[in-house]
């Protein structure tokens, strides 16, 4: 039960630095994508991979927000997994979707990280 309580105690020490105050009656997660998906200005930001499931309630923002970068000039990778429901990625053991969805994240990833001249022949 302790180590339970340390991590208690971690998180909301964590998320009393990341989230301001007055946010913190909301739900983190959402007082966060509304924050990312009203800056006034998205210039600058790194390169995007914005996947988003079919049936998922939050569809719409990946989908706004996907704008919002591409407006700005950021690249954006889009995908949307049809006929998928929210968490997906979650359950790979039900869904082939999954597996091609966490690929997708590693060669992002994998390229994002990947040095100037590293693949040349």
């Amino acid at each position: 039960m302790a180590r339970v309580d340390t991590r208690l105690r971690a998180w909301g020490w964590l998320t009393r630095r990341m989230v301001p105050i007055a946010t913190m009656k909301e739900d983190c997660y959402a007082a966060l994508t509304r924050t990312a998906d009203n800056a006034a200005d998205h210039s600058g930001l790194p390169p995007a991979l914005i996947q988003v499931a079919e049936h998922d309630p939050l569809r719409d923002d990946g989908v706004r927000y996907a704008a919002a970068l591409r407006a700005a000039g950021v690249p954006v990778r889009f995908t949307e997994y049809v006929g998928m429901p929210h968490g997906f990625v979650n359950f790979p053991g039900l869904s082939r979707a999954a597996h091609q969805a966490m690929a997708e994240i590693c060669a992002e990833q994998a390229a994002a990280f990947e040095l100037p001249g590293e693949n040349a022949a």
